[in-house]
C-alpha cells in the first residue's frame, strides 16, 4: 500500500528540492487590478503601497523594492506639487 502524504510534506519535499518558497496556505492579497483602478481617483500612492504589500506578501523582496521607490517618488512628486499649489504667483515659475 502507497505511503499517504499531507499537503504540507509534498510542498516541503517541493521546497527542497527546487529551494522555492512554497505555502502551507495562500498569502492574502490585494487583487492588482483593483489596486491600480483605485490609483486613479487614490493617487498613485494607493496602488505603489499595496501592490508593495503583494510583493512582501509573495516574497518578492526585488519587486516590493521597487514599488516601494515608485510610492516614495509619487510622495516627493505629490508633495513638491501641494506645495507649488499654495505657493504665491509671483512670476516665478519652476
Amino acid at each position: 500500500m502507497a505511503e499517504e502524504k499531507t499537503l504540507g510534506d509534498i510542498l516541503a519535499k517541493i521546497k527542497s528540492e527546487h529551494g522555492e518558497t512554497v505555502w502551507n496556505e495562500p498569502p492574502e492579497l490585494w487583487n492588482p487590478n483593483i489596486a491600480a483602478l483605485l490609483s486613479y481617483p487614490l493617487t498613485p500612492l494607493f496602488g505603489a503601497y499595496f501592490h508593495r504589500r503583494n510583493w512582501l506578501a509573495l516574497g518578492e523582496p526585488v519587486r516590493a523594492r521597487r514599488s516601494g521607490i515608485f510610492f516614495f517618488i509619487s510622495l516627493v512628486v505629490l508633495a513638491v506639487g501641494g506645495i507649488a499649489s499654495m505657493a504665491e504667483d509671483d512670476g516665478v515659475y519652476f
